[in-house]
């Protein structure tokens, strides 16, 4: 599986003239709902499908890949369309940015972070846990939940002690997490 997160600068309407010029068959859409996002699929060659996900909490759409053929069709779409780099983004210094444009970079980071804890990612999300903004550490708060690795626990817990404004925003999120599972 390979996930494609979008820069505002592509949107699905990109996504659909892609699969069209390829000829890539629309399979469906499925709306959103209270437990699951808007996802729209279409079938690429040899088995692999693409579908384009509106994630509701992060406001974040991304793409995923999945089949036989998952490379070659990411690259297709890669060329068409403007999509985060992850090593790219964990690098860029968030307290340089304003706060859209910051909360925006925690939440594509949320979803091309690795499965397996990555130290460029945790350091990344400990900077926006950092930023002078608040609406940027509630957004890497919120986002943790996507990349829930056991040693943003100890992290959370210190900060909340510091962060009075949203200390509760950090409980939630740590119980959350503590019945759901920490990696």
């Amino acid at each position: 599986m390979i996930k494609l997160v979008l820069k505002p600068t592509s949107a699905e309407m990109d996504v659909r003239l892609i699969a069209q010029i390829h000829g890539w068959p629309f399979l469906g859409e499925v709306p959103a709902g209270p437990s699951n996002p808007r996802q729209i699929v279409w079938a690429a060659e040899d088995a692999t499908e693409i579908t384009y996900v509106e994630d509701t909490v992060l406001r974040q759409p991304y793409l995923v890949i999945s089949g036989s053929r998952e490379e070659s069709v990411a690259e297709r779409l890669q060329n068409g369309l403007e999509i985060y780099d992850p090593t790219q983004v964990v690098q860029v210094p968030l307290a340089n940015l304003g706060a859209d444009e910051a909360s925006r970079l925690v939440n594509a980071a949320a979803l091309m972070a690795p499965v397996e804890f990555n130290i460029p990612f945790y350091e990344f999300f400990g900077g926006a846990l950092q930023h002078p903004s608040a609406e940027v550490r509630r957004a890497a708060i919120f986002a943790i939940t996507y990349v829930p690795w056991k040693q943003f626990r100890d992290l959370l817990l210190t900060i909340k002690t510091r962060d009075t404004a949203l200390s509760r925003d950090i409980e939630i999120v740590v119980q959350s997490i503590d019945v759901h599972g920490w990696h």
